[in-house]
């Protein structure tokens, strides 16, 4: 964050752009002992002359001119140049005048360069056994294919390469590295935290997650206890910072809670996870962006073979997406009982190619247009927000308008939203100006 001081340098008189003055101990006015006399230098002489006359000072001397041209004017005080004379007065020939000045209140800083707040984004990744899965990565027959696994830590090396300086990531394995292929609850263990924590440095993630070739990745997809977990801790970071959760999978989510036997534990679909994902959205505004890797659009029909029966995958993600306040919703979608809408509303990949653009789309999307205030403007109803120069209006809902709010419309006012375009144009320019006016009083 960079400040601008806009101080005067005209003897300390404030400018006249309206900003606030710097600092308390300049108020616009010289404060000198004198007796106000019209030409400031406090010598006290009846006509305005400054020579001393004989006769000039006396008592009652200066009501019929004291040097500014005005009958009487100069000083506030009954006779001129009386012993305590022109103790209030400043020499600008207004009665009284001296004592409070004019202009803008001071204050500490007119002005503030202020970037967006840094969005918390844990990565939720899927490291079940199918992820070992392999396809055409680069929509190119003549390359060799490689895993699912392999592409996603790709796409997460090149996320962390670009945007490593606009937000703080942590990762959450599901399963966790000690689960194995079997069909029990050992292939179901999550950590009690996260691999890795949100933090800004973004090479842990790469270093705390399982290398691009690593063949020993196994396990079912306890999706839902990796994003309550996450969630938790996302909980527990700074609250003024924006909370995002991206969670990857490339199936629909089986070891649930509620499970009574292995069968039910990995053919029956997990209920509690859209639960889990509108609960964060609901009550710790943590968004979810869903993301599905190769997702089937046909019914899973029934069979023991570890992966959820009679259900679309596709419609269980689409629902995930819809759920986490952050849908993509983009037309054509497919008609699912579980959604309100039939537009697509999670992101899909079905190759590397679309994977690299479906993180980067939602990472530029999560790019925060929360901007935090330092200091706490003393005015609020007076604060101005510009980027590159232009002026963003104030306006009431940030939903439907293109302008600025404050989160908190009754205070604390310690942050501004920015909305609508002003929003892109912010991601864009990377910071915004801030304008501390002050009530000149």
């Amino acid at each position: 964050m960079t400040m601008t001081l806009a101080c005067s340098d005209d003897g300390g008189a404030a400018e006249d752009s309206g900003f606030m003055s710097v600092g308390g101990t300049e108020t616009g006015v010289t404060t000198e002992t004198g007796d106000g006399d019209g030409d400031g230098d406090g010598d006290g002489d009846g006509d305005g002359d400054g020579d001393g006359d004989s006769g000039d000072g006396d008592s009652g001397d200066g009501d019929s001119g004291d040097g500014d041209g005005d009958s009487g004017d100069g000083d506030g005080d009954t006779g001129d140049g009386d012993t305590g004379d022109g103790d209030s007065g400043d020499g600008d020939g207004d009665s009284g005048d001296g004592d409070t000045g004019e202009g803008p209140m001071p204050c500490e800083i007119p002005e503030a360069n202020l970037a967006p707040a840094t969005p918390q984004v844990m990565l939720v990744l899927d490291k079940s056994g199918s992820m070992l899965t392999t396809w055409d990565h680069d929509n190119n027959n003549g390359t060799p294919n490689i895993t699912r696994w392999n592409s996603l830590h790709n796409v997460v090396s090149f996320i962390i390469d670009n945007f490593d300086t606009k937000m703080d990531f942590g990762a959450m394995l599901f399963p966790s590295t000690q689960a194995i292929a079997s069909y029990s609850n050992a292939a179901c263990v999550t950590s009690n935290a996260p691999e890795v924590p949100v933090g800004p440095d973004g090479q842990a993630v790469l270093d705390g997650i399982p290398l691009a070739g690593d063949m020993s990745l196994a396990g079912g997809t306890p999706g839902e206890d990796a994003v309550a977990v996450s969630g938790a801790h996302l909980a527990g970071l700074d609250p003024d910072l924006p909370k995002v959760l991206l969670y990857i999978s490339d199936g629909a989510a089986n070891c649930g809670d509620a499970a009574n036997s292995p069968n039910e534990l990995f053919e029956d679909y997990d209920l509690k996870l859209p639960q889990t994902i509108q609960e964060l959205w609901d009550d710790s505004e943590i968004s979810t962006y869903v993301v599905g890797i190769d997702m089937s659009t046909q019914n899973s029909g029934n069979g023991v073979d570890g992966s959820p029966d009679g259900i679309v995958p596709w419609c269980k993600m689409d629902e995930l997406g819809e759920k986490g306040g952050k849908p993509k919703d983009e037309a054509p979608g497919m008609s699912c009982q579980e959604t309100n809408t039939d537009n697509q509303d999670f992101y899909s990949a079905s190759n590397e190619i679309e994977l690299q653009d479906a993180l980067q789309a939602i990472i530029e999307d999560a790019i925060s247009c929360v901007v935090l205030l330092d200091p706490v403007p003393p005015f609020p109803d007076l604060l101005e927000v510009e980027i590159d120069g232009m002026t963003i209006p104030k306006v009431d809902d940030c939903d439907s308008e293109d302008g600025w709010v404050y989160p908190n419309p009754n205070g604390p006012y310690d942050s501004v939203e920015v909305c609508g375009q002003s929003c892109e144009a912010l991601k864009i320019a990377g910071s915004a100006d801030v304008k501390y006016f002050c009530d000149a009083g």
